[in-house]
């Protein structure tokens, strides 16, 4: 073997990538430095945030099972609506964008004249 080929150094990255991968690093870090600077958090709001915290789990233990079919039935029902509807939809949706990886039997909608 000859020198120079032992004395080659190999390197991970082209200059010009390292180069580009750390202007990408520092517009994330410069992006986060002015976001912190810019947003209007109250940090009196962040110091109680355990007992905030500890407050809302006192109320909502132990369960108050007399409120439930007034306050809590209609809501959940109404909730689980919407997600059956949503995941009803996605399928279809699924279905419409992906025929080839569907069985042709349930797209049956889908095909045209």
């Amino acid at each position: 073997m000859t020198t120079a080929a032992l004395e080659r150094e190999w390197r991970r990255y082209t200059p010009r990538q390292r180069l580009a991968r750390f202007a990408l690093y520092f517009g994330i870090v410069a992006a986060c430095v002015v976001s912190l600077r810019t947003v209007q958090i109250i940090p009196e709001f962040l110091y109680d945030a355990p007992e905030q915290m500890a407050d809302l789990l006192r109320r909502m233990w132990p369960i108050e099972w007399s409120y439930y079919p007034g306050g809590v039935h209609d809501a959940l029902i109404e909730t689980l609506h919407i997600a059956t509807l949503g995941t009803i939809l996605s399928v279809f949706t699924s279905c419409a964008r992906r025929r080839s990886t569907m069985r042709p039997s349930f797209c049956w909608f889908r095909r045209g004249p």
